[in-house]
């Protein structure tokens, strides 16, 4: 069940930061940037280009894993908080010095 969720969660994220690498000029300069670097250990300019790409694409994965892990952690947190204010409600009630519960009150 938490598997899915993070896979539902990490194609979510993975969308919305998609969504956002459209092409304007702060990806071009990115992807610029990337390639500069990337000249030095690369047969061309070409290849340069598709390794800068290939990095940017990998680095967007890892930033949707990394908020989907997130998400499970909210979740598995909200549920650690959900039964322990539900064992809460639930546990008997002692009185001090007494092994027995407190009887149920009737109305």
């Amino acid at each position: 069940m938490l598997q899915r969720f993070l896979l539902t969660r990490e194609h979510f994220w993975r969308t919305i930061l998609v969504s956002h690498v459209n092409g304007n000029w702060q990806t071009a300069e990115r992807i610029a940037t990337l390639t500069g670097a990337m000249v030095p250990n690369a047969p061309g300019l070409a290849p340069a280009g598709q390794r800068a790409i290939k990095l940017l694409t990998e680095s967007v994965l890892r930033q949707a894993e990394t908020l989907a892990i997130a998400d499970g952690y909210m979740v598995l947190g909200c549920f650690v908080v959900s039964a322990i204010f539900i064992l809460a409600l639930v546990s008997p009630v002692y009185v001090a010095g007494s092994n027995k519960p407190l009887p149920p009150k009737t109305t």
